[in-house]
């Protein structure tokens, strides 16, 4: 199994606009430089195209995902979840790291069924979003 990645398109966006990766409180973890936001971006959309993520952009009205959290699920058997955003009035931020087998097994099952599905964006739409926010300006 290769690796998973879920996330929201307003996530990538408010990712974009505020140069701010929510993965420990803001003390710990200052803005981004814009360009390094590019470049991240640029190499999502390359690992994308080249199929090393399976990047998913969800459909807003067909799978309800929190804006500020993604979900990764990885080829050694475990689920990630992190905030990509603040949470709502300042709260503190955690990370999820899930290693059970057997929820890892069932929840992958789920991932791994989302490509084509109605649930996400296509690949080709979900290349489209960084190649939009990449371009030269």
């Amino acid at each position: 199994m290769r690796y998973y990645s879920i996330f929201t398109e307003k996530g990538l966006l408010d990712l974009f606009n505020s140069n701010v990766i929510v993965d420990l409180p803001p003390q710990f973890v200052p803005p981004l430089e814009h360009e390094d936001i590019l470049a991240m971006l640029r190499q999502l959309r390359s690992d994308i195209a080249k199929d090393n993520i399976c990047g998913l952009i969800t459909r807003p009205t067909q799978l309800k995902l929190p804006d500020y959290l993604s979900i990764s699920v990885s080829a050694q058997n475990k689920i990630n979840i992190y905030p990509t955003n603040a949470f709502l009035f300042g709260t503190y931020c955690c990370n999820i790291h899930i290693s059970d087998e057997s929820l890892c097994r069932i929840f992958q099952d789920f991932v791994q069924s989302l490509p084509g599905s109605p649930m996400v964006y296509s690949k080709e739409d979900c290349l489209k979003l960084p190649d939009q926010l990449t371009l030269p300006f």
